[in-house]
């Protein structure tokens, strides 16, 4: 296991307090303590998984369904107009914490969270050729 996940497993193990939102036998959901928002939540799977290319398919399903919990609440108790799911998997897509976590982020008309703006102005350009290609190896199996 990799150190850096030993904080969410000691969270997840009831070692560590954390801010708990809401719990099932899979999973753990806290809020985070560095936020995008208010109400911002990380929903992690009890068992520990590095990320997207270590956890068992149905610890996964398990966890979104968790996700989809904590969105409903987000959006009930605390009037979100939406929220974001948020994962990263790997040091190149900026991982830090290597224990799998979805961030659950509830967002409002107006918050100033512009995640568009950034697309707009850092997305790869591509031309149509380019992706019919690219779609074909992806579909390789």
């Amino acid at each position: 296991m990799n150190k850096k996940g030993y904080i969410f497993c000691e969270i997840a193990r009831g070692e560590v307090e954390a801010n708990v939102v809401y719990e099932d036998e899979a999973s753990i959901a806290f809020l985070d303590t560095q936020p995008i928002a208010r109400g911002h939540v990380l929903v992690i799977p009890k068992q520990h998984y590095d990320d997207i290319f270590e956890i068992e398919v149905r610890q996964l399903e398990k966890l979104i369904l968790a996700s989809r919990t904590v969105a409903f609440r987000l959006r009930d108790r605390l009037q979100a107009d939406g929220v974001n799911l948020f994962h990263r998997s790997g040091e190149a897509a900026e991982q830090t914490v290597f224990h799998f976590h979805i961030h659950v982020i509830p967002r409002k008309e107006g918050d100033h969270i512009h995640f568009n703006e950034w697309w707009a102005t850092k997305a790869i350009s591509s031309n149509k050729p380019g992706l019919e290609q690219l779609a074909a190896e992806l579909r390789k199996t």
